[in-house]
């Protein structure tokens, strides 16, 4: 165990499951996925991405990193 949390465990402790952003959602049943609802853009999953890591720092005082690198965005 190298100290990480799992992004699903947080999301779920945030009470985030379900959060939507234009037509892109966490999934109700798993914190750790998020689903396009139809015609979801690139701003909407970046748009959701920051609001979970803005509100674990502010309400955990944790900093969430991305998995994925962003290319030429």
């Amino acid at each position: 165990h190298d100290g990480q949390l799992p992004v699903g465990w947080i999301v779920d402790r945030l009470g985030l499951k379900g959060r939507r952003v234009g037509q892109v959602q966490i999934s109700e049943k798993h914190g750790n996925f998020t689903l396009n609802l139809g015609g979801a853009t690139a701003a909407d999953v970046l748009t959701l991405a920051e609001e979970v890591r803005a509100t674990a720092r502010n309400t955990l005082g944790i900093d969430v990193e991305y998995e994925v690198h962003r290319l030429g965005c």
